[in-house]
């Protein structure tokens, strides 16, 4: 085989202008930026768990502070409709 320039030679090791001897899978732009990140897959149960946790302390802060607020009589309810709400449990659980 008669090798004449380096394009003859590139030619016959399988390398062409339009494809790389690799393919192009070893260029750093080859890869889109979006499959080169790390990325992580939660389950269903762990999002809920995550949640479950984060809300169950938000909620446990704003029981304690309207307790104390209710305790010390400063807290006011603007709205019949959720004083009338609150009656209706209490009457609910007392009989």
């Amino acid at each position: 085989m008669a090798i004449g320039n380096i394009h003859d030679l590139l030619r016959s090791l399988g390398v062409n202008r339009d494809r790389p001897p690799d393919g192009g899978r070893n260029r750093p732009d080859a890869v889109p930026p979006e499959d080169r990140a790390d990325q992580v897959s939660l389950s269903p149960e762990a999002v809920n768990l995550s949640l479950q946790s984060s809300d169950t302390a938000a909620r446990a802060e704003r029981i304690a502070a309207l307790r104390a607020a209710i305790e010390d009589g400063t807290y006011k309810c603007d709205d019949p409709s959720k004083l009338r709400a609150v009656v209706d449990r209490l009457i609910e659980k007392l009989y």
